[in-house]
């Protein structure tokens, strides 16, 4: 066989493999990237075998991530299920196994407990260097937040078809709480989601007269940068729980963060001719703030 016709087999073969590849792709409806599809096209052989294997590739999914697709699986699973308490290691742990494969399913195996409870970690992990691993955490943060908006959207409704109905309210904003110091939100969404529960305070029947609302206000005021409003709230809440040491302490830090010095001494002078009872944990907290103005 001459060597005109050996490259002509060497052609024809390669042509055939090209095909085999081609057709492959479009029966699971997959893309070649053209540059994957000019090296298929420019190596004899290995070419469209690697070009193959690709695509085998794209059409699998990591293992263990069915159970996010599956809203209700995701809510009943139970990690006793899985893990017996001697197998079970904390999550920053579990991020830092050398061994990919090991690290995915105790990090897989750890999220199906509570995924809440891992949330700062699983910011952490998003950007962690193996790629499944913060592809699922990604997705669980996905997760999460679509968790949040759907409960919104379900008491909203309820809201618009009882607005009086205050245990509703407060249980709106205690989930418009809980998202906005998730850490799941940053710059403009977390502003409108901010304005958004200053809306529900506003129009929540009983706020001046709950302490726990009142708390809310002014952590948001705060964020919002409302000085004025938040000093107002926290005045509020020390003439509904005067003997209360957590409203003394909530209007102290409300001076410190917004740095008003003359609010402060008012305060304390208020402060002494209280009879409040403070914890050790309290009179830490308070010394914390004032030091030695006690």
């Amino acid at each position: 066989m001459s060597e005109s016709e050996i490259i002509g087999m060497i052609f024809f073969v390669h042509f055939i493999l090209l095909l085999i590849v081609y057709v492959h792709a479009r029966k699971n409806w997959c893309r070649i990237n053209t540059s994957h599809f000019l090296w298929m096209l420019l190596v004899p052989f290995f070419g469209p075998l690697t070009g193959l294997a690709l695509i085998r590739a794209s059409r699998k999914t990591p293992p263990d991530l069915d159970w996010l697709t599956n809203n209700e699986d995701f809510q009943k699973i139970n990690l006793t299920t899985y893990l017996s308490p001697v197998d079970t290691i904390p999550l920053e742990e579990a991020l830092l196994i050398n061994d990919p494969k090991k690290r995915r399913l105790l990090m897989m195996n750890i999220l199906r407990s509570d995924p809440m409870k891992y949330l700062d970690l699983l910011l952490v992990a998003r950007f962690n260097e193996d790629t499944e691993t913060a592809h699922y955490a990604t997705a669980t943060i996905m997760e999460i937040q679509r968790q949040f908006q759907l409960e919104s959207q379900k008491i909203q409704q309820e809201l618009a078809e009882d607005p009086q109905n205050s245990l509703k309210h407060r249980e709106y904003i205690d989930l418009l709480s809980r998202y906005c110091d998730s850490g799941l939100l940053e710059g403009q969404l977390l502003f409108r989601q901010q304005l958004v529960l200053k809306k529900a305070l506003e129009k929540a029947p009983d706020l001046s007269e709950d302490p726990s609302l009142l708390r809310i206000k002014i952590r948001n005021c705060l964020a919002l940068r409302e000085a004025e409003e938040a000093k107002e709230t926290a005045q509020a809440l020390i003439r509904l729980n005067p003997l209360d040491e957590s409203s003394w302490l909530e209007a102290i830090r409300v001076c410190v963060e917004i740095h008003d010095q003359d609010g402060m001494q008012e305060l304390l002078k208020r402060l002494k001719q209280t009879p409040v009872d403070f914890t050790s944990s309290g009179r830490e907290h308070l010394l914390f703030y004032v030091g030695s103005q006690e």
